[in-house]
C-alpha cells in the first residue's frame, strides 16, 4: 500500500500525547543545551566585565589617594618655597643695607682722597714755586749752614713735635 497525502492515519490519544510529550522533552532539551551554552558565554562575558570594572574601581581610588598624596607633598614644598623665599629676602635685605653703608663708606673715603688730593697739590706747588725755595735757601745761609731750619706753610699742618724718649 502506498502512502499518499490523501492517505487517513489514525492516531490515537495516547500517541498523540506521548508524542507531544516526547517533542516538548526533546525541544527542551535542544533549548536547554543552547541556552546552558549560550547563558554559559553570558556568565563568562558578565564574570570578565565585573573583573574588569572592580580593577577600573581599585585603580581609580588609588589614582585619587596618589592624587590627594601628591598634592600634600606639593603644598609642602611650596610652604618650603615659601619659607626659603622670606628666608632669602631677608638676606637680600640685610645685603642692600650692607651694600648701601659700603657705598656711603666709599662715597666718604673718595671725598678723604679729594681733600687730600687737594692738600697734596697744594704742597707740591709750594714746594715747586721759586719765590719758595728762594726763602729757605736764604733761611739757610742766614743759620750760617749750622742748623736747619723748617718752616711751616701756611696750607701745611703744623709739625708735631717729636716725643722725649
Amino acid at each position: 500500500m502506498a502512502i499518499h497525502a490523501d492517505t487517513q492515519v489514525v492516531i490515537t490519544m495516547k500517541s498523540l500525547i506521548t508524542g507531544v510529550i516526547g517533542f516538548v522533552i526533546l525541544g527542551g532539551a535542544v533549548l536547554w543545551t543552547v541556552l546552558s551554552f549560550t547563558i554559559g558565554g553570558v556568565r563568562d562575558d558578565v564574570t570578565a566585565i565585573r573583573t574588569s570594572v572592580q580593577a577600573l574601581q581599585t585603580a581609580d581610588q588609588e589614582s585619587v589617594k596618589e592624587t590627594n598624596n601628591v598634592n600634600v607633598r606639593l603644598t609642602d614644598q611650596i610652604q618650603g618655597l615659601r619659607t626659603d623665599f622670606v628666608k632669602y629676602s631677608e638676606r637680600f635685605d640685610n645685603l642692600s643695607r650692607n651694600l648701601e653703608t659700603t657705598n656711603k663708606s666709599i662715597y666718604t673715603l673718595t671725598n678723604r682722597l679729594d681733600g687730600f688730593r687737594d692738600q697734596l697739590q697744594a704742597i707740591q706747588s709750594t714746594w715747586n714755586d721759586p719765590k719758595t725755595i728762594s726763602q729757605i735757601t736764604e733761611a739757610v745761609r742766614q743759620a750760617n749752614g749750622g742748623s736747619v731750619i723748617i718752616l711751616p706753610f701756611p696750607s701745611a699742618p703744623q709739625p708735631v713735635p717729636p716725643k722725649p724718649n
